[in-house]
């Protein structure tokens, strides 16, 4: 088989766990390049299981790998299971046949998510002569690196002093030190600058106000090209565990800088929603102070009759009609992320939702998958005949942004050490 070792089985199961014997026929009349119905490939007497396996070898010995997976795609849209693995037997299926045959080997690691940054799922292995090759080039240039930075004897050598370090910036910018924001409330767009900068931070600037006229903050660590945005608070009275999180992080990468890599940046927003009143659990806490649910008001599907636990809830008189989602709206445009996450809650044992609007939820899949098995929470599934109008990460992944919504388990305890695994876990998958 082409689809080689334990990613195989992960087909086999997946294909076992998204559909019926019935559904699986109807995903082969959906197979490009195929005249035959699956009754010409399996036997009458055949069980689903075995129906499984011989569909697999008949797609295998006819080259019929990405038609089959598109097919069951088509089939099965909002199984995330099935699309995860579907996007990770594409990419093996994309190596050179010289190194994908005859062995498990160039397999890629069964938990190993896509790499947004660099484009490709996983690192193919190079064949020992151009290990050895490589191995050989990267002494060459490490001798001649050091016989051109070696100091000569009468070179004297450099102090770094205390007075040599960098300040760390904590102030509010102004429009005038480099923060381009118009007023609030609009309901046009704002450009938001992160004032420039080569130091990894922290600085903090305004990105808006909130309808009440609040700021509403973001604080820049990094410097690197792949960029996330954590935003706490976007439901503050509500879920105060949110806003403690997105502190928390930013704290401790200001305390620990390298556990962030020099190839990421992150945006921190702590609080979103600043005007909500202090209220854990409360329905009202989820509400600006034009009364309306932040969360309602974005892009995607937006509904003029939101609901929330199924009453009414105000989504706003359009869609980004609220200060608060123009200013998040404006600092995504502006810093162009691979990676979003906001918090909120609450699921008893944690849940990671993956954005998706108008079926698009591929996107966001690679980064839920990579938080909730860190953090060890549930894995939402994308309904697309049940999508929350007006939600902020369905219209992230709407635009082509990989952006999760995360519940924690309580309304005020951040959980805190499943909260970091998960956030480290996302920033491995940015570098």
């Amino acid at each position: 088989m082409k689809i080689r070792g334990s990613l195989l089985e992960e087909s086999r199961e997946a294909i076992k766990d998204a559909f019926t014997l019935e559904t699986l026929a109807m995903a082969w009349r959906l197979m490009e390049g195929v005249d035959s119905d699956l009754s010409d490939v399996v036997g009458t007497n055949d069980g689903f299981e075995k129906t499984v396996d011989r569909t697999l070898v008949y797609v295998d010995k006819h080259d019929l790998e990405l038609p089959f997976i598109e097919a069951l795609r088509k089939q099965n849209p909002t199984n995330i299971r099935l699309q995860h693995v579907a996007a990770k037997v594409e990419a093996q299926l994309a190596l050179p046949e010289d190194e994908d045959a005859g062995s498990d080997s160039a397999e890629p690691a069964p938990d190993s998510p896509a790499s947004p940054a660099t484009g490709s799922a996983w690192t193919e292995k190079l064949p020992d002569n151009r290990i050895l090759i490589g191995a050989a080039a990267g002494i060459i240039i490490l001798i001649i690196l050091v016989a051109i930075l070696w100091p000569s004897p009468d070179t004297p050598p450099v102090v770094v002093t205390p007075d040599d370090s960098v300040a760390v910036a904590t102030e509010i910018s102004t429009p005038e030190s480099g923060t381009g924001v118009s007023e609030a409330g609009t309901g046009t767009s704002r450009e938001v600058e992160s004032p420039a900068s080569a130091d990894f931070g922290p600085e903090t600037f305004e990105i808006g106000q909130a309808a009440d006229g609040s700021s509403i903050t973001a604080i820049r660590l990094g410097t690197g090209d792949n960029v996330a945005v954590f935003i706490g608070g976007f439901h503050a009275g509500y879920a105060p565990s949110s806003q403690t999180i997105a502190q928390r992080i930013a704290t401790y990468l200001e305390e620990n800088p390298d556990q962030l890599p020099d190839s990421v940046r992150v945006y921190v927003v702590p609080n979103a929603n600043p005007t909500t009143e202090y209220a854990p659990g409360v329905r009202s806490s989820r509400l600006n102070a034009n009364g309306v649910d932040l969360n309602r008001n974005w892009d995607c599907n937006w509904s003029a009759d939101a609901t929330f636990a199924g009453l009414p809830i105000g989504s706003g008189s359009e869609p980004f009609s609220e200060p608060e989602a123009q200013a998040l709206k404006s600092l995504v445009e502006s810093v162009a992320p691979q990676a979003v996450i906001v918090w909120g809650a609450r699921a008893r044992s944690g849940l990671v939702a993956p954005g998706g609007c108008d079926n698009q939820t591929q996107v966001s899949v690679p980064l839920a998958l990579a938080y909730s098995r860190a953090a060890g929470y549930s894995l939402g599934t994308f309904d697309p005949d049940n999508i929350i109008p007006g939600d902020v990460t369905n219209w992230l992944a709407g635009i082509g942004v990989p952006a999760i919504y995360v519940l924690t388990p309580d309304y005020v305890d951040p959980d805190w050490p499943d909260s970091l695994r998960g956030i480290e876990a996302v920033i491995d998958w940015l570098q």
